[in-house]
């Protein structure tokens, strides 16, 4: 069992499971582009960004459960799951939501390069993990009409 410091806390695991769900068909995606306008508040955007990371977690999980198939890379995207979640930031007094997303989108780019350069990730299974995060934060700070941030991408 991974270190407590690793593990999703329980209801994010709900969450994770109920978004995979919708990934493979019982239902449209919740986090696909098509959504529909969220409620633009810094708590709609925590709760997009905190699912980002659970669908993360919940994909770890799988890759635990099929060691025979992928070996070792379960925990590779866990500790990339865990960084993710570790950077998102908490929001700022008088923060607006789209001000707070790209503070996030920008803390798990820099987080991405540190785990490029500090893990070992021969395989970049972790690299992955953190870039589909990345990309799903861009594709939300583009449905709620937020700044261009994809020159910034590496």
């Amino acid at each position: 069992m991974p270190p407590a410091r690793m593990r999703p806390p329980e209801w994010l695991r709900r969450e994770a499971a109920l978004r995979h769900s919708h990934a493979f068909g019982q239902g449209s995606d919740p986090l696909g582009p098509d959504r529909g306008d969220p409620a633009l508040s810094i708590e709609a955007i925590q709760r997009q960004l905190e699912a980002f990371v659970a669908a993360e977690y919940l994909d770890a999980d799988v890759k635990r459960q099929e060691r025979h198939r992928w070996g070792p890379v379960a925990s590779v995207v866990l500790s990339a799951a865990a960084a993710a979640a570790s950077a998102i930031p908490r929001p700022e007094n008088g923060e607006s939501p789209v001000a707070y997303l790209e503070r996030a989108i920008r803390a798990l780019r820099r987080t991405r390069s540190r785990f490029r350069l500090e893990e070992r990730d021969e395989d970049g299974y972790g690299v992955a993990t953190l870039h589909r995060v990345i990309n799903r934060s861009l594709a939300l700070n583009r449905s709620v009409g937020g700044p261009s941030l994809e020159d910034e991408s590496e």
